[in-house]
């Protein structure tokens, strides 16, 4: 070992600098390095992540619900759907109603004096669930 040392003494220079730190960096595309989540990480966490990218979709799927129930309020839009202009399909005052409680029934609103607000966005919760999972519930005289 000494040979060596003695030998190659330009390379195993005794004290000086530390070693340079090298990274390597390695195209991995489009997808993620093998280092980063959902990767490396426990079942536990990963079903949590999949819970909660699932609650995400549902919560987003509701918004944009409400977002398109919202338009309606517009008397432009509704003079559209009323007259089937600009593309829209032509609908009748009585669906125009319906989608006007719809949109109340999934608006937060303000309680009633009676109501107290645990229940009253409890109920409003359980009106999104519904609207997304797809579930029958009467809402304006139809379902």
């Amino acid at each position: 070992m000494s040979y060596l040392l003695e030998k190659f003494d330009s390379i195993f220079n005794p004290g000086g600098d530390l070693t340079p730190y090298t990274e390597h960096h390695q195209n991995t595309e489009k997808h993620l390095p093998v280092s980063v989540p959902p990767y490396r990480m426990t079942l536990m966490k990963k079903e949590q992540l999949e819970r909660q990218q699932h609650e995400i979709q549902r919560l987003q799927e509701a918004f944009i619900y409400y977002h398109i129930l919202s338009c309606f309020q517009n008397e432009d839009v509704r003079s559209d759907f009323l007259n089937g202009k600009n593309d829209a399909v032509q609908l009748t005052i009585e669906q125009l109603s319906q989608l006007d409680q719809l949109y109340k029934f999934l608006g937060p609103g303000l309680p009633n004096e009676r109501a107290d607000i645990s229940n009253h966005f409890h109920a409003l919760a359980e009106n999104h669930i519904f609207l997304v999972e797809g579930k029958n519930k009467e809402i304006a005289g139809t379902t």
